[in-house]
C-alpha cells in the first residue's frame, strides 16, 4: 500500500464529508473537514501496518506491509504560497 494524496481548491467555505475507501482491502473512513474559501489543502492518507503476526513470538513488535493494512492515518494540511 502507497501514501494517496489529494489536493482541494476551496472555493466555497464550509463542512465537507470526506468518503476514503479501498474495496481491495475491505477499507473505509469516512469524515468531517472545515474548509475556509480561497485556500488549498493537502489531504494525505499514510498507511498504518498491523504489528507482528500472531504467534511469531521471537520477531519483535514491527509494523511491516507484510502483516497486512490496519489503518489509513489522514494529514490535513493547508497549503500557504510562498510570501513574495
Amino acid at each position: 500500500m502507497r501514501r494517496t494524496a489529494v489536493l482541494l481548491v476551496v472555493s466555497v467555505a464550509g463542512v465537507l464529508r470526506v468518503f476514503f475507501g479501498l474495496p481491495a482491502a475491505d477499507y473505509y473512513r469516512e469524515f468531517d473537514v472545515a474548509l475556509t474559501a480561497g485556500r488549498t489543502y493537502a489531504l494525505t492518507f499514510e498507511p498504518i501496518y498491523k504489528e507482528r503476526i500472531p504467534g511469531l513470538q521471537r520477531i519483535p513488535n514491527i509494523r511491516s506491509f507484510t502483516n497486512g493494512l490496519d489503518r489509513y492515518e489522514k494529514v490535513w494540511t493547508e497549503i500557504r504560497p510562498d510570501p513574495a
